[in-house]
């Protein structure tokens, strides 16, 4: 499967949105593990927020941008965070309406699922 894994990234500091990014990353190996291919917004490098800031996109461009994503998935997987982010609710809300297959840390899409 091609695999969107959604949690959050913005933090209040630094530190705490390059701990987000380093969970997102175990996500995506285990996802690897099993077989998986993923699409890992935390790694766009976009997660600094003077860089957002300097590309001058609004929150809701870049969800347009996370939708274009999704609709090429296969499955979404929800991190355990995902209810601590705005933009991650919204892609499960988007999820949902196209009918991707959900997914919810720690419950992986199995090894051989296509």
């Amino acid at each position: 499967m091609f695999v969107y894994i959604a949690g959050k990234i913005a933090d209040e500091t630094e530190e705490k949105v390059q701990e987000n990014i380093r969970k997102a990353g175990v996500v995506a190996r285990e996802l690897t593990l099993l077989g998986h291919s993923t699409h890992v917004p935390h790694w766009n490098g976009l997660w600094h927020m003077e860089t957002v800031s300097r590309l001058d996109l609004s929150h809701s461009q870049w969800i347009e941008i996370d939708k274009v994503a999704i609709s090429h998935c296969d499955g979404i997987v929800m991190m355990l965070n995902w209810r601590d982010s705005i933009g991650a609710v919204m892609e499960h809300a988007y999820a949902k309406v196209i009918n991707t297959k959900i997914y919810y840390e720690p419950n992986y899409p199995p090894k051989d699922e296509k």
